[in-house]
């Protein structure tokens, strides 16, 4: 997707690198973490990478980013570049899909978390 729609598709290209990047940076602290921290309750440290990943990754698969659609802006140009959204009810439907996107990065992050305690 390479243009803004409502609720769907808030960030381009450019973005959507920069999503992947971090998740993936989440992903190498997170398992990181859980090795050096073996058996340790320390380990529940580990949530903050794994949110970090689950965030990054979702948003880049979903072309959506959250920090950017709470406040009603868009981007698909260059990194920083965003617009303003007027509609309201565009801003609503970006609101939606940012919340829902915190909200599975969460419970992903709670069981990655859960899984490495375990561990």
């Amino acid at each position: 997707m390479n243009e803004y729609i409502p609720g769907v598709c808030n960030i381009g290209l450019s973005e959507r690198k920069n999503r992947r990047l971090i998740g993936g940076l989440g992903l190498i602290v997170g398992f990181g973490l859980t090795i050096i921290l073996a058996p340790s309750l320390i380990k529940l440290i580990v949530f903050i990478p794994y949110f970090v990943a689950a965030i990054g990754i979702l948003q880049d698969r979903l072309h959506f980013c959250a920090n950017i659609g709470l406040p009603g802006i868009f981007n698909f140009k260059e990194l920083g570049n965003l617009t303003k959204i007027d509609n309201n009810e565009f801003r609503k439907k970006d609101r939606n899909k940012a919340l829902q996107i915190i909200g599975l990065s969460l419970i992903s992050a709670i069981i990655a978390t859960a899984i490495s305690v375990v561990i």
